[in-house]
């Protein structure tokens, strides 16, 4: 692993826990969100090259590729996108291609190339501040969306998502955004995937919530003083305490857009489908039914995975050909 790649994880950590923060103090280690590739920050008028890059070996010259298919994966609560990479040695035996060969990088393999390789999918990898609010960071994605997609130097026939945790929330509140707005990508995108996201809340964060109130009443200095380090957590940690839960109670559910297709993957700690741990924490950050809404669309698709933590949903073989059989499937 490069130093460069360390610092990238190490900012992205930062930016998680005090990313509101560092906003707000003009701090040039806060994060602007935007799509990268090969850890290098893309401009929309980069697409044509990425296009080119992806579309070399057909045969067919780039702007004969009409229409073209993007993926979009978008990383959770302190990630950035190499969240998405298979650790190296799972991707020795992976027969070289052209994706393989334009992103050597690393020896990275993940979602994004996997599918660019079986499904001929451009992917794009979205970067951001997971400390600021999700609905903010979910205004920013909808513009960086129509940036990207007017940039095209071919039509955008079809784009697929793929959010990770929190990444899966910025898409809910995206799609509700883009519902109402005049300048709608939201037509071109066919299935949205959500990977461990905490609908319903996470419980880590209703805990820390919990005791940030308790301590914070103790009537007692040096106890109630451990308060404020509990509440220094970031705005972005705080909304994962509800989901995407609102109004005065936050007993009210954000709508699905029913335009598009929604699929729901799950994971827990353990390989034993009824143990009482995965009943109880599912896959360690997220729970099963929290992961799995109850009031998805009739038509969603869902997918569970023991013996798969958090983090794994991410970069697992299995979930992976899930993923790709989904994609595969006529809609």
């Amino acid at each position: 692993m490069s130093w460069r790649r360390v610092e990238s994880q190490g900012i992205s950590i930062l930016n998680g826990i005090l990313g509101d923060y560092l906003v707000e103090s003009g701090n040039p280690l806060a994060i602007d969100m935007g799509f990268y590739h090969q850890s290098r920050l893309l401009e929309p008028d980069h697409l044509t090259p990425l296009i080119d890059q992806y579309s070399q070996g057909d045969g067919v010259a780039p702007l004969e590729r009409c229409p073209v298919k993007l993926v979009v994966l978008l990383h959770g609560l302190t990630n950035d996108e190499t969240i998405w990479d298979f650790p190296l040695r799972e991707t020795m035996d992976q027969p070289a291609s052209i994706t393989d060969q334009s992103t050597s990088e690393f020896g990275r393999d993940n979602y994004g190339l996997r599918l660019a390789r079986d499904a001929r999918y451009i992917p794009l990898y979205l970067r951001y501040n997971t400390g600021l609010k999700i609905m903010d960071n979910a205004h920013r994605f909808s513009a960086l969306m129509t940036q990207f997609v007017n940039a095209s130097p071919v039509e955008v026939d079809e784009i697929v998502c793929i959010g990770f945790s929190m990444g899966g929330l910025l898409l809910r509140y995206a799609q509700l955004l883009e519902h109402e707005s005049t300048q709608n990508w939201l037509h071109k995108v066919s299935r949205v995937f959500y990977l461990g996201s905490p609908h319903s809340g996470a419980p880590l964060e209703k805990l820390g919530h919990i005791a940030g109130k308790v301590l914070g009443v103790v009537p007692r200095s040096y106890v109630n003083i451990w308060a404020d380090w509990v509440n220094i957590r970031s705005q972005g940690i705080k909304d994962l305490r509800h989901g995407v839960n609102f109004g005065p109670d936050q007993d009210e559910y954000l709508p699905f857009n029913d335009a598009v297709r929604h699929f729901f993957i799950s994971g827990a700690v353990s390989s034993e489908k009824n143990r009482f741990a995965n009943q109880m924490v599912g896959d360690a950050l997220v729970r099963v039914d929290s992961a799995r809404p109850a009031n998805a669309p009739a038509l969603s698709e869902y997918a569970h995975f023991d013996a798969t933590h958090h983090l794994a949903l991410a970069h697992s073989d299995r979930v992976y050909e899930q993923i790709l059989k989904w994609c595969q499937n006529q809609l």
